[in-house]
């Protein structure tokens, strides 16, 4: 039976999620994807950003994995991807299934679960020794783009859900403020304040 209450939930608390995650790749983006940032940070603490890279890198890759989980383990559902074109396939359009095996597709290709798997989440030691490789092939914006294409997939089910909702999700401002994100952070470390 369809809760009409209960998709407004998941689907509210499914995009907050890939909201607070969109923050953080556009602030590593701003930091660690250009000339002129990667000059800044070179000249100032670079062992220290060199950390902060790595932890970033390893939280945008467990989170992007979670929001491409499998619909369950086990017994317990998983908010994600799959699980909402699961549950709610019966109303989606073929289009929107399309939409959803491309978007998976485009995920797969670019290896985030794997390499998170092996060298993140599980330490493989055949893989750190090289006795097997794994490599992801994530270039500038393709992970921007694979959460921007998973929000809008649930905007699009939100339309064909039952009870003619218009507006499931709550908007909510994704990208920092001029002057509060990471070029502002990298104009002050240049000049020095």
């Amino acid at each position: 039976m369809f809760d009409l209450e209960e998709a407004l939930r998941e689907l509210s608390r499914y995009n907050s999620y890939i909201t607070d995650i969109r923050r953080e790749v556009l602030l590593y983006e701003q930091l660690y994807c250009s000339e002129d940032s990667l000059a800044i940070i070179n000249a100032n603490l670079m062992d220290v950003f060199k950390i902060v890279q790595k932890s970033m890198f390893v939280s945008i890759l467990t989170r992007v994995s979670a929001v491409f989980d499998s619909k369950s383990f086990g017994s317990d559902p998983n908010l994600s991807l799959d699980y909402f074109e699961y549950k709610y396939r019966e109303f989606a359009s073929e289009k929107l299934l399309n939409d959803f095996e491309a978007i998976k597709g485009r995920y797969k290709a670019l290896n985030i679960k794997n390499f998170r798997d092996k060298l993140i989440a599980h330490n493989d030691q055949k893989t750190i020794f090289g006795d097997s490789s794994i490599t992801h092939s994530i270039k500038n914006g393709d992970v921007m783009k694979l959460l921007n294409d998973a929000r809008g997939f649930c905007i699009d089910l939100c339309y064909c859900l039952p009870g003619g909702i218009q507006t499931v999700l709550e908007v909510v401002p994704w990208e920092l403020k001029k002057g509060r994100d990471g070029l502002e952070l990298l104009r002050r470390m240049e000049a020095g304040k």
